[in-house]
């Protein structure tokens, strides 16, 4: 599903949308585009999409360019420090395998 597969764009735009709740893609694009000159909207969107299915994120759709925000106060997954959900074995063995990478 996802096509951003670079996890570490995909930190940067989590670690964004807890520091600036209510952005929209193009918003943080704009901002991200100085550390990752080679990303566009659709990486952006992407990467979004793929933290909201892990549950780091969620979005406001009111009809026009949805803007997102932390899915809870702390601001990512249930722990609060990573954009991976930790309730599934499957999500823990992830963060396992990217942490020791």
């Amino acid at each position: 599903m996802a096509f951003e597969k670079d996890e570490e764009f995909i930190i940067d735009v989590h670690n964004f949308v807890k520091e600036n709740p209510g952005s929209k893609a193009k918003e943080i694009l704009k901002v991200l585009k100085q550390s990752w000159p080679e990303k566009k909207k659709k990486n952006v969107n992407s990467a979004l999409y793929t933290l909201k299915h892990r549950g780091a994120i969620d979005s406001d759709d009111n009809g026009g360019a949805p803007s997102w925000g932390p899915s809870n106060p702390s601001g990512g997954s249930p722990d609060g420090d990573t954009p991976y959900p930790t309730s599934t074995p499957l999500s823990k063995k992830l963060k396992n395998i990217l942490d020791e990478y």
